[in-house]
């Protein structure tokens, strides 16, 4: 049997989980109402692997990503796609007046709109929603649908930055991805990537979140694999920033999930003391690392 190759190094990856399907199938029912169950035809389980050489976790087999209409049926949940979010206020001090702009995934536009309005930035973005497309050139954006590995092809060494935002954790073939977009940039240039973090403070990871597995997510980022990508890209990690916690309730009820998933009347007990537990995440929400991380590089 064939060695499971890291998506990043190319190199035999270690299996640290296995996922029954029918198990995700319920959560996405539970969660979302999505029936899913056509991505795990003829499948019992799935797998997790890590990456030994960075500690990325990605899902197995890399086929199991969400296709448009996977997508559109998330959208009509008001609190999927945000006008504006914590990642642009986190990405927007990095950028500087006048530069030139890619921005992979960028949706409707609006971060790429704020760079152009407020700091007379040069922006392209790339995005395969059609009403997305339609809605950022109604702004007056420069908007291609097109892969970044083929955009990279005629745009090599031409940004000034290169950003995507809640994208990444989306895509099977990282290593091609992230060279595109390393084309892209000058020497110099910064790559600004913002995703779910995958480490946050208490849970570690909640691997039992249906968003957080295929065909939603298909990789598993935090900061230990993204301080690992520089000794494969030509790249040198500048900072860190994580999100702090704001949805308490949600957060409240992972938590209880995850540390009573072994032991049921530690689960049941857990469950009655929840408002106080709310509470506590309320109280400490500023010393509690949880939601999104975003790092920037600099291209060497």
């Amino acid at each position: 049997m064939e060695p499971v190759l890291s998506p990043i190094t190319h190199q035999p990856a270690e299996k640290i989980n296995s996922i029954p399907t029918s198990m995700i199938i319920d959560l996405y029912k539970e969660d979302t109402a999505i029936d899913v169950s056509e991505y795990f035809t003829g499948m019992q389980h799935i797998d997790v692997y890590q990456c030994k050489q960075t500690g990325y976790r990605f899902f197995y087999p890399l086929t199991l990503a969400g296709n448009d209409v996977f997508y559109e049926q998330l959208q009509k949940y008001d609190w999927y796609y945000a006008d504006w979010k914590w990642d642009y206020d986190a990405a927007l001090p990095f950028i500087t007046n006048g530069s030139k702009v890619l921005d992979i995934g960028c949706g409707a536009g609006n971060f790429l709109v704020r760079l152009k309005n407020d700091k007379n930035c040069d922006c392209t973005g790339l995005e395969f929603n059609d009403k997305a497309i339609a809605a950022g050139r109604s702004k007056g954006l420069t908007m291609h649908k097109e892969f970044i590995q083929d955009y990279a092809a005629n745009h090599k060494n031409e940004y000034d930055f290169v950003c995507f935002f809640q994208v990444l954790e989306h895509i099977s073939e990282i290593d091609s991805f992230m060279k595109a977009a390393i084309e892209c940039l000058k020497p110099g240039g910064k790559l600004i990537i913002c995703v779910p973090n995958n480490n946050p403070h208490f849970i570690g990871y909640y691997e039992y979140h249906s968003l957080n597995m295929p065909p939603h997510h298909m990789g598993l980022w935090n900061k230990e694999s993204f301080t690992a990508l520089q000794k494969v890209y030509p790249l040198q990690l500048k900072d860190v920033k994580t999100e702090k916690l704001n949805r308490f309730r949600n957060y409240a009820k992972h938590y209880i999930e995850y540390t009573g998933k072994n032991n049921p009347s530690k689960k049941a007990l857990m469950k009655f003391f929840k408002f106080f537990i709310t509470g506590y995440f309320v109280l400490n929400r500023n010393n509690i690392d949880a939601g999104s991380i975003l790092v920037v590089y600099d291209k060497k």
